[in-house]
């Protein structure tokens, strides 16, 4: 990041990407508390760790955050979707997130914030 670049705005913010591990190594770093890669080493060990546990047990809760799960998806039959013959596709283990209550009234909040009213449309709140 560059001087006078404020570290909580990136191309995220504005919609243009998703947020990389690079990104959050240098979110990590801008706060000051970590070097760059210092900040990149404690990510990729999270992960490693967060990796392990669903390997392991199937689970991963992040308080606040969310519950990352993995699954069995079984063996099922699908179609060629050219010829329309049956073909086997073989089960995998899937990953799920669900996301914690904490975190998606923040990004219904946030949604909120940044998204303007379509001409015409009042907001009742009814969806709330």
């Amino acid at each position: 990041m560059g001087r006078g670049v404020d570290p909580d705005l990136t191309p995220t913010d504005a919609g243009r990407g998703a947020l990389t591990r690079t990104g959050i190594a240098d979110r990590l770093a801008a706060r000051g508390l970590l070097t760059r890669e210092q900040a990149a080493r404690v990510l990729e060990h999270t992960l490693a760790l967060m990796t392990e546990g669903l390997a392991r047990d199937g689970a991963c809760k992040v308080t606040g955050f969310g519950t990352l799960g993995a699954r069995p998806k079984a063996r099922r039959t699908g179609r060629d979707f050219r010829t329309g013959a049956a073909l086997a596709i073989d089960g995998r283990t899937v990953v799920t997130f669900r996301p914690s209550r904490a975190l998606r009234e923040r990004i219904a909040r946030e949604a909120a914030h940044s998204a303007p009213a379509a001409p015409g449309v009042a907001d009742t709140g009814a969806l709330r």
